[in-house]
């Protein structure tokens, strides 16, 4: 899998990649949050009041092999 298009913007405080995903790529982030749509823990661990905010368990990322794809994409840029 290919990302294209990949660019670095900082439009305020942090970078930011933005880039093309491949469709099989967008497949596997999209399996991930079918599993956890539903499961709203992460509210109470962020700022602000938010009660229906998933978090996405780094096992999931590395079980799809996401992880290590956004990591080289990360390094490499």
């Amino acid at each position: 899998m290919e990302i294209k298009n990949v660019q670095v913007v900082k439009p305020f405080g942090p970078l930011i990649l933005v880039a093309q995903l491949p469709e099989g790529f967008i497949k596997k982030l999209n399996d991930i949050v079918d599993v956890i749509k539903d499961k709203k823990d992460m509210g109470s661990r962020l700022a602000g009041v938010i009660e229906t905010e998933s978090e996405i368990p780094h096992s999931m990322l590395e079980e799809k092999n996401v992880w290590m794809f956004f990591m080289h994409y990360v390094e490499v840029t």
